[in-house]
């Protein structure tokens, strides 16, 4: 007969493992495997049926409480943030801040605050045509500057929330929405200037050999992996037109031209249709929004979220606090900024046109929604059992810091399967129960969830196969030194940052 430990161990142990085998080999979707893997870690872990029904239940509910209208208003925000021309207009406006010949940091800074809410392979598709541009005007190869772009986008997907994965994670430890979004931008700078130096040598090697890129984008989806396919869903964006009420871009001839006059094309060959009609797809550069109304949706809900963070941590007091709280409660400030880009961003467009791209964001919030619960589900299926305080006590005499905890379990969970979203739910969730009565911060635990589900992209992460065909690449060693290299440093990098920020701050 086993212990009651031995038990536990070997229900999380049969569960974890049944979740892989169904991601990786069966038909099953990542919701019903997670589920799945919950039933099955009670059942054999020893819980009676009835409680078990009632942990996954209110497991799921009570993660989707506190984070669920914060998804779904986020990626409706992304989605118009792609079809309007706000992504393009970020770009031109942080090409003007760093000049000729940064154009690397330029387009990583860009990917940085675009992908905030947008998913990073649809930003990559989106922006990538513009790098393509960049590269030509200056004489560069687009691989640097491709994989510049994708590096940016990177460090804030897996870092700063709304994202749904940095946000998931959060939700599962507890974590204020304020101090995941600080210490995932402060994590995420020494990732973006890693990535970027990577980026600047890898468009020297490319120069080196003569890979210049001047194919067409070739984006095919259909042989992306599997594994994200619960993370991604790469979409078409709308033409990177001209400056509207920007000065325009000089000191080339080819990329200002092709910028002001409209004409850089956004996404691939059979991506999509977004951008269409009066959303900035016309090529018009009237079209494109200001850099005002392209940013404002991103910046005042994050600007609101911190603002309810610092005043809550200082226990302000009276009635104009607890507006400004109020209004920086997460569902409040992802709300405003959703309102900021329907009105600012689409004011010219149709009600029914507005409604759709709103509808579509929907359509894919839905299913980032299911998995996050259900992520949720399998960590209050430990929680209830006794899983996690049984492990607990173990790591507490084990040499391992456990900080590095939820940090090893995504990075396995990643290099197993590929998704990085579906690595940080199932990381927060297999580790918040067994870290919530040992000495870590809350905020670092989520934070090493989300680094440790950066390492090295390949084969069944779509967004490799994303990034290397839209660029045109076909060689396998040329593909892994695409994104395979610095997605790995941009890991290790994070990893290092985050053992920095937790010994001097926590």
């Amino acid at each position: 007969m086993l212990s009651d430990g031995a038990q536990m161990v070997l229900g999380l142990v049969v569960g974890v493992s049944a979740l892989i085998l169904m991601i990786l080999r069966t038909k099953i979707h990542t919701f019903l495997a997670l589920i799945a893997a919950a039933a099955l870690t009670g059942l054999v872990g020893g819980m009676a049926p009835g409680d078990l029904a009632q942990a996954i239940t209110q497991g799921f509910g009570n993660t989707l409480g506190s984070i669920g209208i914060v998804i779904g208003f986020g990626v409706m925000l992304g989605r118009i943030l792609e079809v309007t021309g706000a992504a393009q207009r970020m770009a031109l406006t942080f090409l003007q801040l760093f000049g000729r010949g940064r154009e690397e940091w330029a387009l990583g800074a860009t990917g940085a605050v675009v992908s905030i809410p947008i998913f990073c392979d649809s930003g990559f598709v989106i922006l990538s045509p513009l790098a393509r541009a960049l590269a030509r005007e200056a004489g560069k190869p687009a691989l640097g500057l491709g994989v510049a772009l994708a590096a940016g986008l990177m460090a804030t997907h897996h870092l700063v929330p709304p994202t749904p994965g940095p946000l998931a994670a959060a939700g599962t430890f507890g974590v204020d929405l304020g101090l995941m979004i600080f210490w995932g931008l402060v994590i995420a700078v020494p990732v973006y200037l890693v990535t970027m130096l990577y980026a600047r040598w890898l468009g020297r090697w490319a120069a080196t050999r003569g890979i210049t890129l001047e194919a067409g984008p070739r984006h095919d989806p259909t042989t992306a992996g599997s594994g994200a396919r619960a993370q991604h869903g790469a979409t078409a964006g709308p033409s990177a037109a001209g400056p509207a009420g920007l000065p325009p871009i000089t000191g080339g001839s080819e990329v200002s031209a092709a910028v002001n006059r409209g004409t850089l094309a956004g996404g691939a060959a059979g991506a999509g249709t977004a951008g269409a009609g009066s959303l900035g797809g016309t090529g018009d550069p009237d079209e494109l929004p200001s850099a005002w109304r392209a940013f404002a949706p991103i910046l005042v809900p994050v600007l609101l979220i911190f603002l309810n963070t610092t005043l809550s941590a200082m226990g302000a007091q009276g009635p104009v606090a607890a507006y400004l709280i109020f209004l920086g409660n997460p569902v409040i400030a992802v709300a405003i900024g959703l309102l900021l880009a329907v009105y600012g961003l689409m004011g010219r467009a149709s009600r029914d046109e507005v409604l759709q791209r709103v509808e579509e964001g929907v359509a894919s919030a839905g299913i980032i929604i299911l998995v996050t619960g259900a992520g949720g589900a399998l960590g209050n299926v430990l929680r209830a059992s006794g899983t996690g305080d049984f492990i607990a006590q173990q790591i507490a005499q084990m040499p391992l810091p456990p900080l590095l905890l939820p940090f090893l379990v995504a990075t396995l969970v990643r290099l197993v399967q590929g998704s990085g979203t579906v690595a940080m739910v199932t990381a927060a969730s297999i580790t918040a129960p067994i870290l919530a009565s040992l000495d870590v911060a809350p905020v670092m635990a989520a934070q090493a969830a989300a680094v440790g589900s950066m390492v090295f992209s390949y084969f069944n992460d779509s967004y490799f196969w994303v990034i290397n065909r839209t660029l045109g690449i076909t060689d396998v060693k040329t593909q892994l030194l695409t994104w395979s290299v610095p997605s790995t440093l941009g890991w290790l990098t994070g990893l290092l940052a985050l053992l920095v920020v937790n010994g001097l701050f926590f």
